[in-house]
């Protein structure tokens, strides 16, 4: 082995272990919340049972949640997971973080046959410390897997079509039905990847008619792959039919991510692609690590855009559009671009029932981002300068995340009720699931109750001397303050405590 080979799969080695190090750390630290908690409910179910669930209502836990929205592969993997190591926030955590680290190998090996063994190096540095993906491979929720299986299905198709072989495509065909069978969004990115397929086809049929499509001599792979890209798709197809009902379920619940717009959809992509870039909330530290870490960001920010910019637009050092016939760049900018239109489309003529808003729906198009921008790295005069760049730069985003808590400590509340009320007082708890992960850390649930209206909460503090109220996730369960106005003009509030994202209160008649 040429001492070049014997450095790179060194570097290759630290970034693995530099990845694991950023997402191992602190795994445990926060406790679980609303949408974890359903998780680590669901592992307590018989997997046949846990797929009927979902199937007939759209929700792993339809005793607590009125709709729910992702597919029932990753809660199966979760079952098995706790079956064999048991169930705490870092041992099902860590299942996640399994997920991100195979995520940075497979995008080195997207980067590589894309570009070259260095693109493939930068593309896996950036995502082994990028907090976004971070973040979700410390969340006991389905993205990192997801993240995963969209670089699996990528990674299948460009070797399927490059090496001809039928195990290729047999891989491509597997890993992109678990993608669609682990998260709806999932369909964006086949729909990116047969768009690509058959814009060549397309193109001829636009300018030399249907008949003279296979008599005319161009330069695609879909002359060549014509058959086998067909029968991908149908395989598919076929495999998704048992789970087409369920989809069309999911599809005509209105409202499907429980809220409406509150600011315009420009400000949610400003946010969200300010996220791809680094962590944000705006919720940090105060003070000098504040305004640091908001410069950080920033900078970071224009930095990766540039480099975007020089890989889409500079060709032989020259401002060029001659990249776009480039077929690589092209692949690239469809997966960036599709995942993120479609949504924004769906939500702009659907405005009372949105998909687009939050980061985790569009995250499986952010590697796309990462692979462009490592080319354009790697195509600038000085990338080691770059990436040290990236490195300090990346220091105080990383800190701010990992000491601000960012999930609702139902841990600490549920410890806090503990101590403090009377077994035969009742607990009124508002929105029904968020008894999930009360029901989690507090474990004796008699006397325990979710309330959803007013009308509920009226009959349950009827002659009611003493109570308690658990007030969380007000923006969905509580929107206009009704409940949380009742009871402060009916009782009086003996205690109040806050934790993060949670209010515990104590009322007396």
């Amino acid at each position: 082995m040429k001492m070049k080979d014997k450095n790179n799969i060194t570097l290759l080695i630290l970034i693995l272990l530099l990845g694991f190090s950023l997402r191992i750390y602190n795994l445990g630290s926060e406790s679980f919340w609303i949408d974890e908690a359903a998780t680590a409910y669901s592992t307590n179910k018989e997997v046949p049972k846990l797929i009927n669930d979902i199937y007939t209502t759209t929700s792993e836990a339809k005793k607590y949640f009125e709709q729910g929205g992702t597919p029932p592969f990753y809660y199966v993997v979760a079952n098995y997971w706790t079956g064999i190591i048991g169930l705490s926030e870092v041992r099902l955590r860590f299942l996640s973080v399994i997920f991100g680290i195979v995520s940075i190998y497979f995008i080195f090996l997207i980067g590589k046959l894309l570009f070259n063994y260095t693109t493939g190096l930068i593309a896996a540095f950036i995502i082994s410390i990028n907090s976004l993906h971070i973040y979700y491979s410390q969340e006991a929720r389905s993205y990192s897997l997801g993240i995963l299986l969209t670089l699996f299905t990528v990674y299948f198709l460009i070797v399927a079509l490059k090496e001809k072989k039928i195990a290729y495509w047999i891989g491509y065909i597997i890993s992109s039905s678990l993608l669609i069978y682990t998260h709806y969004f999932g369909i964006f990115i086949l729909v990116f990847e047969y768009l690509f397929l058959c814009i060549p086809l397309l193109i001829q049929v636009l300018y030399h008619g249907v008949t003279l499509v296979f008599e005319y001599p161009y330069l695609s792979i879909f002359r060549r792959d014509l058959k086998r890209v067909f029968l991908s798709g149908l395989c598919i197809f076929i495999l998704y039919i048992p789970w087409l009902p369920a989809l069309y379920k999911m599809i005509t619940i209105r409202n499907y991510l429980g809220v409406y717009f509150e600011k315009s959809m420009f400000y949610y992509f400003v946010i969200m692609f300010v996220q791809f870039n680094s962590w944000i909330s705006l919720k940090m530290n105060n003070g000098i690590v504040l305004i640091l870490t908001v410069c950080s960001i920033s900078i970071i920010t224009i930095l990766m855009c540039s480099m975007f910019f020089i890989s889409v637009f500079i060709k032989n050092k020259k401002l060029s559009i001659g990249n776009f016939k480039d077929n690589k760049l092209m692949f690239l900018l469809l997966w960036f671009v599709i995942p993120i239109l479609i949504p924004m489309i769906i939500s702009w003529v659907l405005p009372q029932s949105p998909i687009f808003g939050s980061v985790n729906y569009v995250i499986f198009a952010s590697p796309a981002y990462y692979l462009i921008v490592s080319n354009g790295i790697f195509k600038s005069k000085k990338p080691l300068i770059l990436l040290a760049l990236l490195i300090v730069l990346s220091v105080f985003p990383l800190y701010s995340y990992y000491t601000n808590p960012d999930k609702q400590q139902w841990r600490e509340a549920a410890k806090y009720l503990e101590s403090s009320r009377k077994d035969y007082e009742l607990v009124i708890v508002i929105k029904a699931s968020n008894i999930l992960p009360l029901d989690y850390y507090y474990g004796d649930m008699e006397n325990i109750i979710g309330i959803k209206d007013i009308h509920e909460l009226i009959d349950a503090t009827d002659n009611q001397d003493s109570f308690w109220m658990v007030y969380s996730s007000e923006k969905y369960g509580d929107p206009k303050g009704e409940l949380r106005g009742y009871v402060d003009y009916t009782f009086n509030v003996r205690e109040e405590i806050e934790f993060k994202g949670i209010k515990v209160f104590h009322y007396l008649d």
